[in-house]
């Protein structure tokens, strides 16, 4: 792999260029835990150290929650009032829930309410005491995996409110409903593919012939989809170029217009940022992870059981 001219970048936790440390600097265990998300340093942001050959196949981490506002409908008095709490020393947490709230205040404008908690620099009982005070209608809530599995487990016990809507960034997991059991009924998070979703597909094989071609025990979620989904992607620019000279496979990425079984697939020519793939917002009921985004009217506030 290489980056901007004949710069080796094939051990990139030499490479002083990416956040004073190369991948150590990169991905504080925060960051780490995001690219394991799918998430981490926005394509630009590395584009911006000389990585010039850089594609991303996924949606960036502050497009995640962009839908957010047209897929619920919210009822509030006079003032929306959303607590937005993110881990401030990386970059995916804020850059998430950012994105959250941004699409809402987009859609209330004035009405909206923000209380903004670092994480970072507060304990959980704090946090828990500013929640309680504030008494939101909206909580988002965006840190390293297990910092959602804990929120979500003790925030009934810590607090008696009951706001409209919880967005967890690592709602979107299969494994997700199985750390925090019930407590996490009805949470909304974002997930870069689900089988649910409706593609028309004109590169590589359907999700029947996907199935029907891997080991019984290959779990189908996202984390994997989106390796999958990125290998029919080189393979298809591979494929058209009849080269492996990096230079032409990414000035030819940089026309390519396709749809696969993870999704869409069309980048930015100048950054490599993914413009193409969208996220899926997903919500929590009974065990079970449905897709809101393109579903009018799924959306179920907290406080309501489907039948």
């Amino acid at each position: 792999v290489r980056g901007r001219g004949d710069t080796d970048i094939s051990r990139p936790e030499d490479d002083p260029r990416v956040g004073g440390g190369g991948v150590r600097g990169a991905a504080e265990e925060e960051d780490r835990a995001a690219l394991r998300r799918g998430g981490g340093r926005l394509p630009q942001d590395l584009h911006t150290y000389g990585f010039d050959l850089l594609v991303s196949s996924l949606t960036p981490c502050n497009e995640y929650f962009t839908s957010l506002a047209d897929t619920t409908n919210l009822i509030f008095d006079s003032t929306l009032k959303i607590c937005r709490i993110s881990n401030n020393k990386g970059e995916f947490s804020p850059k998430v829930s950012g994105s959250a709230v941004e699409s809402l205040v987009m859609k209330y404008d004035q009405a909206a309410e923000i209380l903004e908690i670092d994480m970072s620099v507060h304990d959980t009982e704090l946090i828990f005491h500013k929640i309680q005070e504030f008494v939101p209608d909206v909580i988002v809530f965006v840190g390293t995996y297990q910092q959602d599995v804990d929120f979500v487990k003790n925030l009934q016990n810590k607090t008696k409110i009951r706001p409209q809507l919880i967005c967890v960034g690592a709602a979107g997991l299969d494994e997700f409903w199985m750390d925090v059991g019930h407590s996490g009924n009805l949470i909304v998070g974002p997930s870069q593919w689900e089988s649910s979703m409706i593609l028309d597909i004109n590169h590589g094989p359907t999700l029947a012939e996907v199935k029907d071609n891997i080991a019984e025990d290959v779990v189908l979620d996202y984390v994997f989809m989106q390796a999958y989904g990125m290998g029919l992607i080189i393979e298809y620019c591979i494929s058209a170029c009849k080269t492996l000279n990096e230079q032409v496979l990414r000035q030819f990425a940089e026309t390519a217009d396709i749809e696969t079984v993870f999704g869409r697939f069309k980048i930015d020519p100048q950054t490599g940022v993914q413009v193409g793939h969208r996220m899926v917002l997903v919500q929590w009921n009974n065990g079970k992870k449905y897709a809101l985004t393109g579903l009018k009217g799924t959306w179920i506030p907290l406080g309501y059981e489907s039948s």
